[in-house]
């Protein structure tokens, strides 16, 4: 069977996808290691109390692919598998190959290609909403109204902060519509968003456990960056299509409503990462086709590959802090092969790093430092923030609202846990030490003192401590 040039293109392009994982050394982004550690555990590969914060329902579909191969690769394939169904759903729904070349050589496609996180599968269910939604308008059939919908709702069931924009999709694409189509879509949309209520409640016995858990942590984080916290904004211009600014060409008239929402997705987008642009990148590249000449192509493909090269460059170096931590445990593992180990679950790698680095094997039992902080203080709760009604009227009651974020204790956490002379590993950014006093300092959110503790081994990112017997 002779083959057309779309799909050798599409074939070179998961080829170049699947490179790009097996010889990149960079899995340390941002989220990563909490989707990759609740993937593990639902999978049955982690004896750790996992954090989450965001809807697990991406997890446990990466889970599916980790009980046949528990491997990060494979993680890191079922997560990019994505990227190449948003290249053969370009090339079904345009009439010619420039919005499957725009997104071959998009400097997002190869910047996130590594990344596993939830805007993966949004980029995709994002566009195929669209265009049922377009197939509808053109022939009046409710069943590509319900695909429409049914996609949008699983995008919420993914990633539950995206009823916002999501919102604002509906607001401009519906809004000329007969009450009966809106009705109809948002009734379209609960069987699909229902999934992350119904993933929730099995797993926690409760229906809204991860939406109340990511918006009452960003409601208690007061540390969250704004638009211009984060450097890498200035490139989100650049980082779909560096001819991204010909969308000015558009025919407003036509694609009025594209437009709006797309300047509307900017403008809501409060704590901007160019990870977030993905979900909007592959409907970017099929509006530009629509407007870019052959010219204006080659043109773009030739910035975007000096800029996929810089941009990617340092995903290929193997003396990277995260490599050296990872080196690190290999050795904590060879020498000293801990059972139990106390580590902090935030910053510098070692919250990642640690959990995500054992896969054919369960390894040793982490208490975060947080629980043991908590423990030692005895109270469970971590967060908390309450409001008053604080009335100028005398009344018969106060009105109070608590939101409150508790530890959940982990059973080797009794009173002998730290006679049972403990190992812990931490970032040599993350401690203070004091020789003389043999006083270990776990500096992360706070400062927890141990006591009595003895430095075993200092390594190029790690140190591993121990409690000493008394």
């Amino acid at each position: 069977m002779k083959l057309n040039r779309p799909i050798i293109y599409i074939i070179l392009f998961a080829l170049a996808i699947l490179l790009f994982n097996i010889f990149s050394y960079r899995t340390g982004f941002v989220d990563s290691a909490e989707y990759i550690n609740v993937a593990k555990a639902l999978a049955g590969l982690m004896n750790t109390n996992v954090f989450m914060m965001h809807s697990i329902v991406y997890s446990l579909f990466l889970a599916m692919f980790l009980k046949i191969l528990p491997y990060l690769l494979t993680l890191k394939l079922a997560n990019a598998a994505w990227l190449v169904l948003d290249a053969i759903l370009l090339y079904k729904i345009t009439p010619n190959n420039k919005a499957l070349f725009i997104w071959i050589f998009s400097p997002i496609v190869y910047y996130s290609a590594t990344w596993i996180n939830q805007f993966m599968p949004i980029s995709f269910l994002f566009l195929l909403s669209y265009y049922y939604l377009k197939k509808y308008e053109a022939d009046n059939k409710t069943f590509h109204l319900a695909l429409s919908a049914l996609s949008l709702g699983l995008i919420i069931s993914i990633r539950v902060q995206m009823i916002i924009i999501l919102s604002i999709f509906l607001l401009i694409f519906l809004y000329n519509k007969p009450l009966k189509t809106t009705i109809y879509y948002i009734l379209f949309t609960i069987p699909t968003a229902s999934i992350l209520l119904l993933v929730d409640y099995y797993y926690f016995n409760m229906p809204f456990y991860t939406t109340i858990s990511f918006f009452g942590s960003v409601f208690l984080d007061q540390s969250r960056k704004s638009f211009f916290g984060y450097p890498e904004w200035m490139l989100f211009p650049f980082i779909i299509s560096p001819l991204t600014f010909l969308l000015y060409k558009l025919n407003f008239k036509q694609h009025k409503r594209e437009i709006i929402f797309l300047i509307s997705f900017v403008v809501t987008m409060f704590v901007i990462q160019l990870r977030f642009f993905l979900a909007v990148a592959p409907f970017v590249a099929y509006l530009l086709s629509k407007i870019m000449t052959k010219k204006q192509l080659i043109t773009n493909t030739l910035i975007s590959i000096v800029l996929i090269s810089v941009i990617t460059y340092p995903y290929f170096l193997k003396d990277t802090e995260e490599q050296r931590v990872i080196q690190d445990l290999n050795a904590i593992k060879a020498e000293i092969n801990p059972a139990v180990a106390v580590v902090t679950n935030g910053g510098a790698y070692s919250f990642p790093a640690l959990p995500t680095s054992y896969w054919n094997e369960l390894g040793p039992r982490y208490i975060w430092s947080r629980d043991l902080e908590l423990y030692l203080k005895g109270t469970p709760e971590y967060r908390n923030v309450e409001f008053n009604s604080n009335p100028r009227l005398d009344g018969d009651k106060i009105v109070k609202i608590i939101f409150s974020a508790s530890s959940n204790k982990d059973p080797l956490l009794t009173k002998d846990f730290l006679a049972t002379n403990p190992y812990f590993i931490l970032n040599k950014k993350e401690f203070k030490y004091d020789y003389s006093t043999r006083q270990l300092t776990i500096v992360w959110r706070g400062e927890l003192l141990i006591d009595n503790v003895d430095l075993v081994k200092c390594y190029q990112e790690l140190c591993v401590f121990r409690k000493a017997v008394i």
